[in-house]
């Protein structure tokens, strides 16, 4: 729905099939929601010589945009807030184990999330392990492709992959033993670490 709005806010000349594509859902479905929209007076649709339409943007369709981009936003920052607060107790975790040097296992937004955490309990980031390495560092710390890439001592791995987080867990398990292997509780791993009922 916010996609149709904003699309609408665009004013622009576009069918629905290619509304389609750029959604990423099917052409009756974008159907269905030009109908709700204009039911609900969200949107216009106006007809184009060239047998296409003009989806024009409603003041109480902008009203509407404006409502769900805020709904989103406030998700994402409580799920923002969520994750910070899951690796608060993580690096209190940490920092009971009296580890100093970890490795984040995954490049994912979670990885800068912990970084600030580091920082806050002072605790060092010796790499974080990304295998697709979206970007060069995280802290300071180098970017690597791989676990055994890792030179530098370290004394545990915490995870921060989001797009697969038990696969990540195994890893690091594999690699360094579930000893040294901390993790969120958003996460939800089968077998939590300590740190999950804190």
């Amino acid at each position: 729905m916010l996609s149709l709005l904003e699309a609408a806010a665009e004013g622009r000349e576009r069918s629905q099939r290619s509304m389609a594509q750029e959604f990423g859902i099917a052409v009756g479905l974008v159907n269905t929601y030009v109908k709700i929209c204009v039911k609900k007076g969200f949107v216009k649709v106006r007809r184009t010589p060239s047998r296409r339409y003009v989806y024009l943007l409603t003041p109480k369709g902008a009203a509407e945009k404006l409502r769900l981009t805020l709904f989103l936003l406030s998700r994402e920052l409580e799920k923002l807030r969520r994750a910070r607060a899951d690796y608060g107790l993580v690096f209190r975790e940490v920092r009971r184990r009296g580890w100093e040097r970890v490795v984040l296992l995954g490049g994912s937004d979670l990885a800068d999330i912990a970084a600030l955490g580091a920082l806050e309990h002072g605790v060092s980031i010796v790499a974080s392990v990304d295998r697709y390495r979206r970007s060069q560092s995280v802290a300071g710390a180098p970017v690597l492709e791989c676990l055994s890439d890792v030179q530098m001592p370290f004394d545990g791995i915490l995870i921060t992959d989001l797009a697969d987080p038990h696969l990540a867990f195994e890893t690091a398990v594999a690699a360094v033993g579930e000893g040294a292997v901390l993790a969120p509780q958003l996460f939800q791993l089968p077998r939590p670490p300590a740190v999950a009922g804190a």
